[in-house]
Formats: C-alpha cells, structure tokens, sequence
C-alpha cells in the first residue's frame, strides 16, 4: 500500500502546482458527542483512519465525510483530500482518533 500512496501524494502535488513540501502525521481526538475545528489553511489533510469505528462527520473547504462514506471508500480506494477549517464531529458514544497524512506545503 505504500507504493499505491507514494504515487497518489506525488501525482496530487503535481496537479496542485506543490514542488517542495513537508510530510507528517496529525491525529485529531474528539470526545464523546463532542466536536472540534482543525485549522488546516495552509495544508492538506488525508484522512485515513478513524479508531474505534463510530458514527462521525467530517466538513472542510473541500469535502464533507460522514462514517457511512468513509468505511465504503477510504483507503488505499481513496483518500479524502481535506483544507481549510475542518469540523469534526463525533456522532458516538466513545472518544474516537481521526488519523490524516499531513501535506505542508514549502514556499
């Protein structure tokens, strides 16, 4: 899956007109029933795990996610490419982690 990933993030910066970056991990953890704003302005989140499994929603500049798309097509079929301010909401009753690959762009 690593290769299928390598290729993905290099195409997509292609096509974003991104020559240099940063790489990184972010995980994101939201209460039970509670919600919070990711400031992501000025990078690209990639969502692509959420543990436990649970009931959630996901709205940034430029996708909306819910629980039901996400464990239907996420990865390695598809990454759902997330900017701006990203509000997440956790729609369960336990504390769930939302894990993004974290593309910074460097000018």
């Amino acid at each position: 899956m690593e290769g299928i990933l390598n290729h993905f993030f290099e195409n997509r910066l292609k096509e974003l007109g991104i020559e240099k970056h940063h790489f990184t991990w972010k995980k994101e953890v939201v209460a039970p029933s509670g919600m919070i704003i990711v400031p992501a302005t000025n990078e690209y989140l990639y969502l692509y795990d959420v543990s436990p499994k649970g009931a959630f929603q996901i709205e940034s500049d430029t996708e909306i996610v819910n629980d039901d798309k996400f464990y239907t097509d996420s990865a390695p079929y598809r990454l759902f490419e997330l900017k701006g301010d990203i509000v997440i909401r956790n729609r369960s009753e336990v504390e769930q982690s939302f894990s993004f690959f974290r593309i910074i762009p460097e000018n």
